[in-house]
């Protein structure tokens, strides 16, 4: 997995930064003179997963998708949140982190990361998303997650949730709908599931977080293996 993340005007003599990353590491390369420099991502005290994708919607950060699930926001070469760590495990209206399989699919929207406070309230989400730095997650399960990138009260980064779509419910019903690949343009998703499958979502019609979350619980309280 590899992308470009955008220029910083923190540190401006990297740009165009690099950063691949896949078996246990992150690593950010840029262009130093004639030659290539690199530095391997710190992990800090959160897991060295397996990383299975990557994105990056502003100047300097980038997300990190996981084997187990995980995302993780990075700057400056660490890993400075873990978006898990922020919501419950259970669909509410508080908030709940959908991903518990590998996060397969990531796809950012460019934006701008605006300050907001840390409730997860609809409508505070909302204004403003528009401009916003968005990330698009979808996972091996089908589960697929809008998020957006912003700054609490004491300026560290976080990731808010801002809708779900769930591929099992989408019609007609995909063969294997596994996540394998996400694009957005202009309003428009464009899902590729391991079933072969290419699905087109407009954004305006993908649930509230509250219709999703309300669909999701009564689709685990059917199933007797989930978690």
């Amino acid at each position: 997995t590899a992308i470009i993340i955008p220029s910083s005007t923190e540190t401006p003599i990297l740009e165009n930064l690099i950063v691949t990353a896949g078996e246990r590491h992150v690593t950010f390369w840029w262009r130093l003179g004639q030659n290539v420099s690199s530095q391997r991502g710190l992990f800090g005290k959160e897991e060295c997963d397996t990383i299975m994708s990557v994105a990056s919607g502003s100047s300097g950060v980038c997300v990190t998708g996981s084997y187990k699930g995980t995302l993780l926001i990075w700057h400056n070469f660490k890993a400075v949140s873990n978006v898990k760590n922020h919501y419950g495990d259970m669909p509410n209206e508080v908030g709940w982190y959908p991903h518990n399989s590998p996060i397969q699919a990531m796809w950012a929207i460019l934006g701008t990361v605006d300050v907001m406070n840390e409730s997860n309230e609809s409508q505070e989400l909302i204004e403003g998303l528009s401009t916003s730095s968005r990330y698009i997650t979808g996972d091996k399960e089908g589960l697929v997650a809008i998020w957006r990138l912003v700054l609490n009260k004491n300026w560290e980064l976080r990731l808010k949730l801002v809708s779900l779509l769930d591929v099992n419910l989408l019609l007609p019903q995909s063969l294997s709908p596994s996540v394998r690949s996400v694009t957005e343009r202009d309003g428009t998703i464009l899902l590729g599931t391991l079933g072969c499958e290419i699905y087109e979502v407009f954004l305006d019609n993908i649930p509230s977080l509250e219709e999703s979350f309300e669909v999701l619980k009564n689709k685990m309280s059917l199933s007797p293996h989930h978690p």
